[in-house]
């Protein structure tokens, strides 16, 4: 594998489609959109092939946003008496929600990105069929792989191209151990496992940024990152990952301990940087949990007949949450004009809280007492969720 300083063409495995679960229009993460975008800055072409544009189109099916959506629709169906009930059956609304073809969306965005791309040949049947019968990789060394086939039509449509023009450096993203093997055969051909591995080496082809300013970027505005954080993680909810049949959960405070530095940079331009990392957050707070020793079982009707609770308070409780940081600055200095321009924490839901390693105590009756009173007195609770 030659000159894996310059790329010019993008082939990608639908297997890395299907592990960034098919998010073409970021609907949950950038990590697609910053790719084709990063590629596009840097004028680098796509390939694609008919194999892999109907593997596409098929798989979107087995995608988390596909997936969730279905169950959207079960659901509604299932509380449609609910929601008449409380008068919150918006007719129009639900009507939009069944109407949304999320399939034909996705595959739209997909299209959209690859409009501009090269479509290669189907290819030919008999070089195919030549590399079957010779045990030749994608195909196993027994011969027997038939469903590599589909593989094999991408590989030998590639290899004819590239022999065309040899001048291109092909960057293959795939973790296909059958595709590794074939495509390392090839010159000016590099591969990577994973499409935020291969957004990494794109975005720092031309040498745009080093990673020692990407690092100084980071450093520079770091204290404004955790300043961010910590606005944007007290307008959170919590909950607490270590204890079942949790009563009530009240936060007294939550601090953010650290912001990881082993960043993902989605996006690199002259004047800015998209990065993806997760932020780690102290939490201190107390809870009404389950008190199985002091509860109850009865053994015929394999049911709590008693059901006790114990007050404790909590210090230092860890969570870690995954956030995407914008981050404008100067070329030429870097890291003494680094701003954050935009900061997003990525959980769907409350942020689970783990107690593990954390300080645990059981508060007493006089303890919690004095509590109930100040706040029948009026006293504020910092972030109570």
């Amino acid at each position: 594998m030659n000159e894996e300083n310059r790329i010019t063409l993008i082939l990608i495995d639908t297997c890395a489609f299907r592990d960034a679960n098919i998010d073409f229009p970021g609907i949950v993460k950038s990590l697609l959109p910053s790719f084709f975008s990063t590629a596009d800055e840097k004028g680098i072409t796509l390939l694609t092939h008919p194999v892999l544009e109907n593997e596409i189109h098929k798989h979107i099916e087995d995608s988390g946003i596909f997936k969730d959506y279905q169950s959207l629709l079960t659901q509604l169906r299932k509380c449609t008496s609910t929601l008449k009930h409380y008068k919150l059956d918006d007719v129009l609304l639900s009507s939009k929600i069944s109407e949304l073809d999320i399939q034909t969306k996705l595959f739209e965005a997909y299209q959209q990105y690859y409009q501009d791309a090269i479509r290669l040949d189907f290819g030919d049947p008999a070089s195919v069929f030549e590399l079957y019968f010779n045990s030749k990789a994608p195909f196993a060394m027994s011969g027997k792989k038939k469903a590599e086939f589909p593989d094999a039509f991408v590989f030998d449509a590639t290899r004819k191209y590239l022999e065309k023009h040899p001048n291109d450096i092909l960057l293959v993203i795939s973790k296909d151990s059958d595709w590794t093997t074939a495509f390392n055969q090839i010159e000016n051909v590099i591969i990577c496992d994973s499409i935020s591995n291969a957004l990494t080496k794109i975005s720092n082809i031309d040498s745009i940024l080093s990673q020692e300013m990407l690092s100084q970027i980071f450093r520079g505005a770091y204290e404004e990152i955790i300043s961010n954080a910590q606005q944007n993680v007290e307008c959170e909810c919590f909950e607490l990952d270590d204890y079942e049949n949790l009563n009530e959960l009240e936060i007294e405070s939550v601090k953010i301990d650290c912001v990881s530095d082993n960043f993902i940079p989605l996006k690199i331009a002259r004047d800015s940087l998209l990065l993806s990392t997760n932020v780690t957050i102290k939490v201190s707070g107390y809870a009404e949990v389950f008190d199985e020793e002091n509860s109850i079982w009865d053994s015929v009707d394999r049911e709590y007949f008693y059901m006790a609770y114990a007050d404790i308070d909590f210090t230092d409780a860890e969570a870690e949450v995954d956030c995407e940081i914008l981050i404008s600055f100067d070329f030429d200095d870097p890291e003494n004009t680094a701003q954050v321009m935009e900061f997003h924490l990525l959980n769907q839901g409350n942020i689970c809280i783990d107690c593990e390693g954390a300080s645990i105590r059981e508060i007493d009756e006089e303890e919690l007492s004095v509590r109930v009173l100040r706040e029948d007195k009026g006293y504020p609770r910092r972030n109570t969720k």
